[in-house]
């Protein structure tokens, strides 16, 4: 699953957001979850990863509109599961 959901979140943001670098996304299961098999319960972060000056000398203010874009193309390839969207800078330390 992650490497659809990375898949979908690379088309997204080459097609559109083309200042982004990369894309890394993890997997967790929430502890009250750990025993069980449902799928469900396992929730995605997504990080796109970007240099924080472009991101900053660009018009930072579209990130919700990205992050939005994101969840619809998810939502739409039909994955049920919560998705967690972050920015991550290439150039943080």
């Amino acid at each position: 699953m992650e490497k659809l959901i990375k898949r979908i979140v690379k088309y997204i943001l080459d097609s559109k957001f083309k200042d982004f670098e990369d894309v890394i996304v993890t997997k967790m299961k929430p502890t009250y979850a750990q025993d069980s098999d449902d799928d469900s319960s396992i929730y995605y972060n997504v990080y796109c990863v970007i240099d924080g000056e472009k991101f900053f000398d660009g018009d930072s203010s579209s990130w919700g509109t990205i992050k939005d874009s994101i969840r619809d193309a998810i939502k739409m390839s039909g994955i049920r599961n919560n998705v967690n969207i972050y920015i991550r800078f290439s150039d943080e330390k």
